[in-house]
């Protein structure tokens, strides 16, 4: 593969990365650098692939006008070090869909939808989680019987996503974390897609 992949990148989308470096959310994540400096000296297939989910990512921030987490939200230092650890997360995703999701979670922290520490376990929580779930999340974050395996309940409750009542085999209760978690499905469009695949 020739080229460079940031060239693909900013043809591919109606945005340049330049842009974000120095008006937008990037000029905050004092990660973002380095990891432009090792996409240009790459040209590998694996690259390309961190190029287009970090695009998606951008992109979604892009649409909804975030170009800064708020100071009050999150100090200097502990942006930096999210950064670094999205840096991470963003490039382990399993596809593009992830890392807008990932991108929902940064908007819902800079929207004080949720604190710092939910923040957090969060975007861990995108990285581990199956979309099969969602069947099983709307049914108790939406009052939306979609059918799921009973077994989801389990995996739910061991993502922090559903609370298990331990006295009751079969009762569930929601979360804070679940709550985060159905916002970014919802805002990102996964629970429309499902129920139009239904």
């Amino acid at each position: 593969m020739k080229g460079n992949v940031l060239d693909m990148l900013s043809e591919v989308g109606e945005f340049t990365l330049d842009y974000f470096l120095k008006e937008g959310v990037l000029k905050d994540f004092p990660l973002v650098g380095s990891v432009l400096k090792m996409l240009q000296a790459g040209n590998d297939i694996s690259n390309l692939i961190f190029a287009k989910k970090l695009q998606a990512f951008i992109s979604k921030l892009n649409e909804h006008g975030i170009t800064a987490v708020d100071e009050k939200v999150l100090d200097k230092e502990k942006l930096s070090e999210l950064g670094c650890e999205l840096i991470f997360i963003i490039d382990n995703a399993q596809n593009v869909n992830r890392a807008e999701w990932l991108a929902q979670a940064v908007i819902g922290l800079s929207e004080k939808r949720y604190d710092v520490d939910t923040f957090q376990r969060l975007i861990n929580v995108i990285q581990r989680y199956s979309p099969p779930l969602s069947k099983c999340m709307g049914s108790y974050y939406a009052d939306t019987p979609m059918g799921f395996d009973e077994d989801y309940q389990y995996e739910l409750s061991n993502l922090g996503l559903l609370k298990h009542n331990p006295i009751y085999i079969t009762q569930y209760h929601l979360t804070n974390l679940g709550q985060a978690m159905w916002y970014v499905l919802e805002q990102s469009g996964e629970i429309e897609r499902l129920l139009n695949n239904k």
